[in-house]
C-alpha cells in the first residue's frame, strides 16, 4: 500500500511539473520597456506607437543586455529616462551611503582618539577592552573601508 501511495506522488508531481513547464511558453518573448509621459516604467510584449522602448530578450530567467529603439524599430540616441520613484530610491540609496560613511568616519575618529580605551561587546553580551594592536587592526580595517566605499 505504501508502495502505491509513493508512486502516485511521483505521478503527480511529475504532471505538476509538466503543467508549470508548458504553461509558460512566453518565457523566451521579446519584451518591451518603456517611460510614459507621467514618468511610469511599464512592461509589456507590445509598447505603444511613437514611445521609445527597450527591447529585453528573456532566455529562461535571465535577459539579454537591453537594446534600446522606439516602437517604430529606429534606435534611440541611448538617453535613459528615469521615473520619479526610481529617482527618489537613488536620492535614498545615496543619502543611505553618506550616512554609513559619516558613522564610519566617526568610528575611526573615536578609534584614533589617543588615551581612549576602546570597549567591545562580546558575542555572549559581555564586553572587554581592546588591546593596542586590535585598536590599530580596526583602525586599518575603518580606512579600508573609507578607501574603498567613501570617495
Amino acid at each position: 500500500m505504501l508502495n502505491l501511495k509513493n508512486h502516485i506522488w511521483t505521478v503527480c508531481a511529475a504532471i505538476l511539473c509538466s503543467l508549470i513547464v508548458y504553461s509558460t511558453p512566453s518565457i523566451a518573448d521579446d519584451y518591451y520597456r518603456w517611460v510614459d509621459s507621467q514618468g511610469v516604467v511599464h512592461y509589456g510584449s507590445r509598447p505603444p506607437k511613437g514611445v521609445k522602448a527597450e527591447k529585453i530578450k528573456a532566455y529562461g530567467g535571465t535577459a539579454a543586455a537591453p537594446k534600446t529603439t522606439s516602437s517604430n524599430n529606429t534606435p534611440s540616441q541611448g538617453k535613459k529616462t528615469l521615473s520619479k520613484q526610481e529617482k527618489q530610491e537613488r536620492q535614498q540609496l545615496i543619502a543611505q551611503r553618506q550616512e554609513v560613511c559619516k558613522q564610519e568616519r566617526d568610528r575611526l575618529r573615536t578609534l584614533q582618539t589617543p588615551g581612549r580605551r576602546i570597549r567591545m561587546e562580546q558575542d555572549d553580551g559581555s564586553t572587554r577592552f581592546l588591546t593596542p594592536q586590535e585598536v590599530a587592526d580596526q583602525v586599518s580595517e575603518s580606512q579600508e573601508f573609507l578607501s574603498q566605499s567613501c570617495q
